[in-house]
């Protein structure tokens, strides 16, 4: 029994050992010192918003505070109904660099897509209004599109504060985004801290599955693979954004499902692979567990995975600098098969909101 239950976790521990290898090797070490100021691209900054009056003012200030200045920033008004649009109006009065527009469509997506044609930079960058980002943020992201003729960058993102088990989780998806990228199989992107070249979207725009409102990123991501197009990972701790977790756990799992909900309209075999592998592994480990009250020993399998996924939250951790975290590998390990099968089954009751609107 234990040998066939080894044979089937093979698959998932040859992923993950892959990942971690990479990230050893590559993770935070292929960086290129940020340029002094070479202003050289255009960038465009587009920040879809739904009701965020409470971030706002730390995103503006984050953004403002660039060493890169060949940038604008166009902020976009999903709907909101708070004071999100007055405060907009305030800023772009403010800052010349910022305009502030309401968005004609529904969702993320369709806010992107509206920003997009209303600029005529050469580099788009996305984040969230929940975000913020070092100094230097737009300069690393300047190099890595200039240096590696890219059609579309992957940067990293971090969770901010103290919910220690989300961050965890965070963490683990975006060591899994850094590796898979660093070998130039990218199956995973954030749309916090996303930058593609405003020609190539455009060549895309038809591949986005604006059926869904949600999948801004990875839908892309899916498009440009599928036209051979050149996508590059920002490998420096200075293109780093930090996001804000969710506060209330309800919260979290609407925010996993709504990620999950998408799943089925992926196309991209290798996305398609991954998620396949470690859906099957958490119902390994709780078929493991039952088995477990039989044959003590089905309990290695639980054991093999942390060790392997340990590996991979190493690199990642440092990288991050996110060193405690390693600590919770263990709880983390053991909630997140049950929470995989509560996510999954969340995302099928078509119950699935976000920021007060129905997915």
């Amino acid at each position: 029994m234990i040998f066939v239950l080894f044979c089937l976790l093979l698959p998932y521990m040859a992923l993950i050992a892959v990942c971690a290898i990479v990230l050893f090797a590559k993770l935070g070490k292929t960086a290129a010192p940020a340029k002094q100021n070479n202003n050289y691209i255009p960038i465009c900054v587009i920040v879809p918003v739904r009701n965020e009056e409470e971030n706002l003012p730390f995103l503006i200030s984050s953004l403002t505070s660039q060493s890169y200045k060949n940038f604008s920033i166009i902020i976009i008004d999903d709907n909101s109904d708070d004071a999100t649009w007055q405060l907009l109006q305030q800023y772009a009065a403010q800052y010349d660099i910022i305009t502030a527009v309401k968005a004609t469509g529904r969702g993320k997506k369709q806010a992107v897509k509206q920003a997009v044609s209303l600029t005529e930079a050469e580099l788009i960058i996305c984040t969230d209004a929940d975000c913020t980002a070092q100094p230097e943020w737009l300069q690393c992201m300047a190099d890595a599109y200039y240096d590696n003729f890219a059609d579309m960058l992957i940067a990293p993102v971090k969770l901010s504060g103290k919910h220690y088990m989300q961050s965890i989780e965070f963490l683990s998806l975006q060591a899994v985004t850094a590796a898979t990228a660093l070998l130039e199989i990218p199956t995973m992107c954030n749309g916090a801290n996303i930058g593609f070249a405003k020609s190539t979207y455009e060549e895309c725009s038809d591949n986005l599955n604006f059926r869904l409102a949600s999948g801004d990123d990875m839908f892309l991501l899916s498009a440009i693979k599928q036209k051979h197009g050149k996508i590059c990972y920002v490998n420096n701790k200075k293109a780093i954004v930090e996001t804000k977790p969710q506060k209330k756990l309800k919260d979290f799992l609407q925010q996993r499902a709504r990620w999950v909900s998408k799943s089925p309209a992926y196309t991209d075999n290798a996305v398609i692979a991954v998620a396949v592998i470690v859906f099957l592994t958490q119902i390994l480990l709780i078929l493991s567990a039952c088995l477990a009250f039989f044959d003590i020993n089905c309990l290695r399998i639980w054991v093999a995975k942390f060790l392997v996924d340990f590996l991979l939250f190493i690199p990642a951790a440092f990288f991050f600098e996110q060193k405690k975290l390693l600590l919770l590998a263990l709880p983390a390990g053991i909630i997140y098969p049950f929470y995989v099968l509560v996510t999954a089954g969340y995302s099928l009751s078509g119950n699935i909101k976000w920021k007060k609107r129905r997915i």
